[in-house]
């Protein structure tokens, strides 16, 4: 396995992974009609418009399997809020479910850190659904909750129309060593993933 650095070309299992993702963590939290009627098509399209724009303080990594398939993602980048603390965020961050529990969200987050401190920026912070497990993820890395909010998912992505209201919690890294210092796999969970050198320099 091995994270590296996201392409135009990788709009299409990142939308995948996205929707699949989206599926099975949300299956009961959410309305069945929004899952189903999620969009491969919608999603892949608004992945390739977002690599074919890239920004130096904007990042996507995929996770691949041995197979070079996507099955995982992390997006970020510089926090567009001025929050006076947290100056990084990640917006986005699903691995199938076949793939989770093996060390690739850490490495992912790992990564993101990287990529981060190549802009100065040592802090972030992450908005975690209500009813995702992610949350005691990020617990685990350290990360520490801020607050709660409440939005409606209607429109914030081409395929969801509906009006639903959700509630989301944000966690925060002041310092994101230890996010750099992720721990290795413990035995027997599969091979530590291959870290490509995929930090982009401003």
């Amino acid at each position: 396995m091995r994270i590296r650095e996201s392409r135009v070309e990788d709009a299409a299992g990142i939308a995948h992974v996205h929707v699949d993702s989206w599926r099975t963590t949300y299956r009961g939290l959410l309305p069945d009609a929004v899952l189903d009627g999620l969009s491969y098509n919608q999603r892949e399209g608004l992945w390739r418009r977002t690599l074919s724009d890239p920004a130096v303080d904007r990042f996507v990594f995929v996770a691949e399997d041995d197979d070079r398939e996507t099955v995982g993602f992390i997006a970020g980048g510089r926090e567009r809020s001025d929050d006076p603390i947290y100056r990084g965020s990640v917006s986005m961050l699903y691995l199938l479910e076949s793939h989770q529990r093996m060390g690739l969200g850490r490495q992912l987050m790992r990564a993101a850190a990287l990529q981060l401190a190549e802009c100065d920026i040592h802090s972030l912070r992450v908005w975690v659904r209500e009813g995702n497990s992610a949350r005691h993820f990020y617990e685990a890395l350290g990360g520490r909750y801020i607050r709660a909010k409440r939005l409606d998912l209607a429109g914030m992505l081409p395929d969801i129309r509906e009006h639903v209201i959700v509630t989301e919690f944000l966690f925060g890294w002041e310092d994101t060593g230890p996010l750099l210092r992720c721990a290795p796999l413990a035995e027997g969970q599969g091979n530590q993933p291959d870290i490509y050198p995929y930090v982009r320099r401003p």
